[in-house]
């Protein structure tokens, strides 16, 4: 076989490994052992967004 046969093939293969890379979710990294969790507090500056479930909905003649 060729060098370019080799390539042909192996190329596609390439392809789908780096794809199967991306986009992988979680965490990056292993947190230590004996560390603290942290849990993210809430600010009293974040806009309160009305619960608008029960409005009626406007119609469009």
């Amino acid at each position: 076989m060729t060098p370019r046969h080799i390539l042909r093939r192996l190329a596609p293969l390439a392809c789908a490994l780096w794809l199967a890379a991306c986009g992988q979710k979680g965490p990056l990294y292993l947190p230590d052992q004996g560390a603290a969790k942290v849990t993210p507090t809430p600010t009293a500056d974040a806009p309160v967004t009305p619960d608008r479930s029960n409005e009626p909905r406007k119609q469009i003649h």
